[in-house]
């Protein structure tokens, strides 16, 4: 075997699928270790651990640190039925964003904590955003919801992960249709002085583009 060469990893995880990889290691039976931790993740209740080595977002070696270390729950990231607050606080002040956006986050997480409890769990998001979704479709304020939606949906991204049950239910509530924001139009009378005031051929193309919507370009 060549000097820096690891031995290969080639089996079937029963609900995990197959796991063929190199494994970072050298001996027989550091690779052995390897194989019988990943058969016995799922019978744990870990089988996204081993679904994430086997599509390569997780090492495999950092995830046999923590199971030899017994701290494979920090893996998992924080857990639903935590307040969402201690999470939430840090997020908003350290995130890498710009001062107007991380207000915007604050204010948006502000409106879905509405009714003034004093604690709101993380698994509540989903249900705060869709009331939320209901009042702001009620009283015609698409862009305030979209907007704390993407805040939300940034938020679990960063804590809680992109492919989490969590931030997959906050995925699936669709946004509010937004309608275009166009300049306000002249009034007739308004456009005729225009043209008056132009007059000979400017006037004449200025009143040719109000009568036919037609652009500079066009």
């Amino acid at each position: 075997m060549n000097r820096g060469a690891t031995l290969p990893i080639d089996i079937i995880i029963p609900g995990g699928g197959r796991i063929k990889k190199q494994s970072g290691v050298t001996t027989k039976a550091e690779r052995d270790d390897l194989c019988a931790m990943l058969r016995l993740l799922p019978k744990q209740g870990h089988v996204a651990l081993v679904q994430d080595v086997q599509a390569g977002r997780r090492a495999l070696l950092e995830l046999y640190a923590h199971f030899t270390a017994g701290t494979l729950a920090q893996l998992h990231g924080p857990q639903d039925d935590q307040p969402l607050a201690p999470l939430l606080e840090p997020w908003l002040d350290t995130a890498m964003c710009a001062e107007g956006t991380r207000q915007n986050r604050r204010d948006a997480f502000r409106a879905l904590q509405a009714d003034g409890r004093r604690v709101y769990l993380l698994q509540e998001l989903p249900a705060m955003l869709r009331t939320f979704r209901g009042e702001c479709e009620r009283d015609r304020f698409p862009r305030k919801f979209n907007i704390a939606r993407t805040c939300v949906q940034a938020f679990l991204r960063d804590t809680v992960g992109t492919r989490k049950p969590l931030t997959l239910e906050v995925a699936d509530i669709g946004q509010l249709k937004e309608r275009k924001k166009g300049r306000a139009g002249l009034a007739l009378a308004d456009a005729i002085v225009v043209r008056d005031g132009l007059g000979g051929n400017a006037g004449r193309v200025w009143w040719s583009m109000c009568l036919t919507g037609m652009g500079l370009k066009g």
